[in-house]
This record gives structure tokens, sequence and C-alpha cells, in this order.
């Protein structure tokens, strides 16, 4: 399997904020990134040697089924191209019919991404960063405290 780094608002971080979509990618500093960063790379290391085929064996890596949380990353999506005048063409061209995917780790951290095939290549172009756990939450994985989390490497300036 290939992996997409291309989305460019991959490391935008989003925060949604309301009880129904509780949502944030935040981090709460340098440092948190750097956590995060490293589980990122165990992501890859591991992902790397899979493939499709055999994601449904695995724990952690399902296609993305539950109205809220396609209604959730229909949120996110939107608010990472905020101020893009063209989003509603890019969205139907890129993602108005994608099957979402979540692939994760034990540790809780998950990306949402899709599959697309290029010359016999299955490709998972990933979107979103979901380091807290927030779209399909569970006590036992969800870091705490990600609410005041205020740190993101997209900005030039944080919040």
């Amino acid at each position: 399997m290939k992996f997409d780094f291309t989305y460019e608002y991959l490391w935008k971080s989003v925060s949604l904020g309301n009880r129904s979509d509780d949502f944030t990618n935040f981090y709460k500093d340098a440092a948190g990134f750097v956590k995060c960063f490293k589980r990122f790379q165990e992501w890859i290391d591991f992902y790397t040697k899979e493939s499709k085929s055999s994601f449904r064996t695995l724990p952690h890596m399902h296609p993305i089924n539950g109205d809220r949380e396609k209604i959730i990353i229909n949120k996110i999506i939107k608010k990472q191209h905020e101020g893009r005048k063209d989003f509603d063409k890019v969205w139907m061209q890129r993602f108005s019919f994608a099957e979402f995917w979540q692939l994760g780790l034990k540790n809780g951290f998950r990306i949402i991404g899709i599959f697309t095939r290029e010359n016999g290549d299955e490709i998972f172009t990933l979107l979103i960063l979901d380091v807290h756990h927030l779209l399909s939450p569970d006590k036992n994985y969800n870091d705490e405290n990600y609410q005041n989390n205020k740190f993101s490497v997209y900005y030039k300036e944080n919040k």
C-alpha cells in the first residue's frame, strides 16, 4: 500500500468545540506535537506492511459508517478549507462520494482518509489527524484535557 501525504490541510488543526461534535486536533504545546509525531511514525511503519484487504482483520481499522462521524468529518474538512471560495467544487470532486476510513494504533492515535486505486496500487490519502481519538470517543483511548490545547504546527501564530 502507498500513502498520499499531498492533502494540503493534513497538518491544519481544527476545533469544532460543541457537545454534539466535540473535536480538536490542536496540541498542548510543541512537545505534545513531537509525541504525536512519534506516534505518526509508528503508524506509518506499521501500515506500510499492510494492505487494505487485511484491514478488516486488524483492530482500529475500518470504514467510517456512523452518521455522527460522517457529519463531523464533513465539518472538519469544511473548516480545513475555511476561506476557500472553491470549496464546494473541491468537495464535490474529491470527497462527496468518498468512503472515509479510520486507521489507528492501540495508543489512540487515528488517521482519517480515503482509498483510491492508481495503476493497480492501493493509495491511502491522509486527510485528518485524530490525535486525541475524538471522532469515535472511547474513555479508554481519549486524551484528557484536550479542550485547552492551542498549539498547531500549521499556523505561524498559535491561539
